[in-house]
């Protein structure tokens, strides 16, 4: 049985904006959250961080699905604080990791993500729309993060509906295959020249 997942993100942003719009705080926490029960436990699997929720969006989506098929859904609305280590502005390209050619990746936009988790829990991810892809140059001078934001899903949701986005110094070599990537820095057509760069790494959790 394989449980798959569409959520439709907002497309790049232009590539001469006029103006950077400042980030809301109300993010995705997780834009696809998928549970799959094996041997009793759920796995929960594939999230991408950082990204503006759209206007009168749900913010957090969650479904459910069992052995037989049967499928229930639920949505639970929370709000991320921003890491105070990321800028406070759009980022000039946000999408899945395509590939990496020495100290540039390339990140694939689409309007859509697909999320899919197998019985054995594989993950996989993959996006929908033109293809475009936008490079993203690394310097010495680039900072790294990614996200290390935990997620309780077995216990109760913050009395106050917010979670506080937790980031830590990454690493290049761990960006890969099934990675969401936003990067700050000078948009030159195709090309972002990076000052900052984040990403998300497709997860497993554990829930009772």
């Amino acid at each position: 049985m394989e449980t798959q997942e569409v959520v439709s993100v907002p497309d790049e942003l232009p590539a001469n904006p006029v103006a950077p719009k400042p980030r809301r705080t109300k993010l995705i926490v997780g834009v696809v959250a998928l549970i799959v029960l094996l041997g009793g436990a759920a796995f929960v699997g594939g999230r991408l961080l950082n990204q503006a929720a759209p206007t009168g969006g749900p913010g957090n989506l969650i479904r459910m699905s069992g052995k037989g098929g049967g499928a229930s859904g639920q949505s639970v609305s929370m709000e991320l604080v921003p890491a105070k280590e990321l800028p406070a502005t759009q980022p000039e390209a946000t999408g899945l990791f395509a590939e990496r050619k020495d100290n540039s990746i390339y990140v694939t936009i689409g309007n859509k993500f697909m999320v899919q988790v197998d019985e054995k829990g594989n993950v996989d991810t993959q996006t929908e729309g033109n293809g475009a892809k936008v490079e993203v140059v690394v310097t010495s001078d680039t900072a790294i993060y990614k996200d290390v934001t935990e997620h309780d899903l077995g216990g109760a949701p913050p009395s106050d509906g917010k979670v506080q986005q937790q980031v830590a110094p990454g690493s290049l070599d761990e960006i890969g295959s099934n990675s969401f990537v936003s990067a700050w820095g000078e948009r030159r057509g195709d090309r972002v020249i990076a000052k900052v760069l984040f990403y998300s790494q497709p997860m497993m959790f554990k829930t009772p």
